[in-house]
């Protein structure tokens, strides 16, 4: 049986005293990276790196874990619009697990009050005032599997939000002739909204509807350009998001496509200002923060 531990037999107070020293390491280093982080998140670094955002720098780049990664990423978002939280984890007195519990509740009016409770209570303690002040805090949103195409959904939710499902439900099964479950109701919402909303669906619509279309759009785009108006029609809309399917289509220098479909921006391959048109071949979906790395790329380029 091979042994686990194969180092020489050490003294128990040897063996202590280098456990404290790591400790202590670690608690310095953490202290460390946090102070970096606020560094990149104030100037948004990740952009240079093509990485949208501090969470999937952290993960990307820096190796961390998911959960490490987000707990960074909230305290130290908070951490800029509260100075005072920045200060006490620099003393040592506030660690990195309990600024994240306090941060949903944490502002500018109250950080005294928060800080000074999160450095002297325990974590138990903690979550108890934090869900007390703000229930729906105290539930963080998460979605996990439970059988093989089931998935367990949980969040924190308003007594008007459960009235108003309620009377959802009651319209839907009065319509329907029969009970209409929780699950049921918000997908019929879901996917009616979907259908009405989505710029995809919209421009499949759109390309339904009478022949008139490719020629409309040909002399709209001849007109935007020649007129130089930064209008741009719907039907031009309809094609880059039909084109796009409405999501990001940026690819980085690994071959990875973001595929986002949050905070969507049409880009101006050549920059209008330059004198880039409207049309389709002119236009790409891109994210926020897609679009920002693109426009910082462009602005370094001219520089050098």
């Amino acid at each position: 049986m091979h042994e686990i531990v194969s180092f020489k037999k050490r003294s128990a107070l040897k063996i202590h005293k280098d456990a404290m020293a790591t400790a202590k390491n670690i608690k310095t280093e953490y202290i460390r990276m946090f102070d970096i982080l606020l560094e990149v998140e104030s100037h948004q670094i990740y952009f240079d790196f093509e990485i949208p955002s501090l969470h999937d720098y952290c993960v990307e780049l820096l190796e961390l874990s998911n959960q490490v990664a987000k707990d960074f990423g909230v305290v130290v978002r908070k951490a800029l619009e509260v100075p005072e939280l920045a200060a006490a984890i620099r003393s040592g007195k506030l660690t990195i697990s309990k600024a994240r519990k306090i941060c949903p509740v944490l502002d500018q009016k109250n950080h005294r009050e928060w800080i000074d409770l999160s450095i002297h209570c325990s974590c138990r303690d903690i979550e108890r005032t934090v869900a007390m002040a703000n229930p729906k805090a105290a539930i963080y949103e998460s979605m996990k599997y439970v059988s093989g195409d089931a998935l367990e959904f949980r969040m924190g939710v308003s007594e008007n939000w459960t009235e108003e499902l309620q009377r959802t439900k009651d319209l839907l099964s009065q319509k329907l002739k029969r009970a209409v479950s929780s699950e049921e109701a918000l997908f019929i919402l879901m996917r009616e909204y979907n259908q009405k909303n989505d710029p995809v669906e919209k421009a499949k619509r759109a390309q339904t509807k009478k022949s008139k279309k490719l020629s409309l759009v040909n002399t709209e785009a001849k007109k935007e350009t020649s007129s130089r108006t930064r209008y741009r029609s719907a039907e031009i809309e309809h094609r880059v998001d039909l084109r796009d399917l409405n999501q990001c289509v940026y690819v980085d220098k690994n071959g990875k496509r973001c595929g986002s479909k949050r905070w969507l921006e049409k880009h101006h391959i050549l920059e209008f200002a330059n004198g880039g048109d409207h049309s389709p071949d002119n236009l790409e979906t891109l994210c926020w923060a897609h679009h920002t790395i693109k426009h910082r790329k462009s602005v370094n380029s001219s520089v050098t």
